[in-house]
């Protein structure tokens, strides 16, 4: 919460005023801050209109490059690092895009979206948060795939990944390009406006219900649930982005290293 005189927060645990700007644990007993939201100028509004804006510019260019590199030129789009990366990228890129022009007009930043230096105690954070997702999407894949079955998209990205160009392009951008794009827009952007308007309290499972719905898996809604609830819960204590990217593709990379230690041709 806000400090008395207006500078900086007051720790919830001590009750000590901090007064230091980039401070994200309390000094004085380690407790993480919290940090008021009111210089957030972004609306739920915008946080769907960048999500539309960026469909309606995805679907024909994704078009246009499937019917250039595969009708015209008669090459598979996923033979090729570069074609397979460029697909699998576009959607991330053209989002990222208009995630930072909305917050740029709104006279937001990078540091106002939770993107601070990153320390020792964050990225120990990060990657304990990030082992903790693969832990409970392991424990919920095992009681539910019984019931529900595989996913068949996860199935048709495994089938992908046999392709040469393919591999590579996807665990640069599951590990790298997907954390940091799908964190700016889902923590820092989409859940601020969020809890601005809702509260924290009705914020946190709605943002990870909206994270989990645009994956686009209905096999994978519990697991993807599951980690939007623990990224979201790790931004709101800590208020620092990295922290979750760190967390984000953790949990990527592990998915990656079980699939290729489980695959058998």
């Amino acid at each position: 919460m806000a400090s008395r005189d207006g500078r900086g927060v007051e720790c919830s645990r001590c009750g000590s005023s901090i007064d230091i700007p980039e401070a994200i644990f309390c000094p004085k007993c380690g407790a993480p801050l919290r940090r008021s939201i009111s210089d957030v100028a972004w609306s739920i509004t915008d946080v769907f209109k960048v999500l539309l804006l960026s469909f309606l510019i995805f679907i024909p260019s994704v078009i246009a490059i499937g019917f250039i590199t595969y009708i015209v030129s008669g090459v598979d789009p996923f033979s090729s690092f570069l074609t397979s990366f460029t697909l699998l990228s576009l959607f991330h890129v053209i989002l990222l895009s208009f995630t930072l022009i909305y917050i740029k007009r709104r006279g937001g930043s990078f540091k106002s979206l939770g993107l601070r230096s990153i320390s020792r105690r964050i990225i120990l954070l990060g990657i304990a948060s990030g082992l903790t997702i693969v832990v409970a999407n392991i424990s919920v894949t095992m009681l539910l795939q019984p019931t529900i079955g595989a996913s068949p998209i996860q199935e048709e990205i495994y089938r992908l990944i046999s392709k040469p160009g393919m591999q590579i392009a996807i665990a640069v951008f599951s590990v790298l390009l997907a954390p940091f794009v799908e964190e700016v827009y889902f923590r820092g952007f989409s859940y601020q406006a969020f809890k601005k308007s809702w509260g924290v309290k009705a914020a946190i499972p709605l943002c990870s219900i909206f994270f989990s719905i645009l994956h686009m898996d209905p096999w994978s809604i519990p697991n993807t649930f599951i980690a939007g609830l623990i990224l979201t819960l790790v931004y709101e204590k800590t208020g620092n982005l990295n922290a979750t990217i760190i967390a984000h593709s953790i949990n990527n990379l592990s998915a990656i290293l079980i699939y290729l230690l489980s695959y058998t041709p």
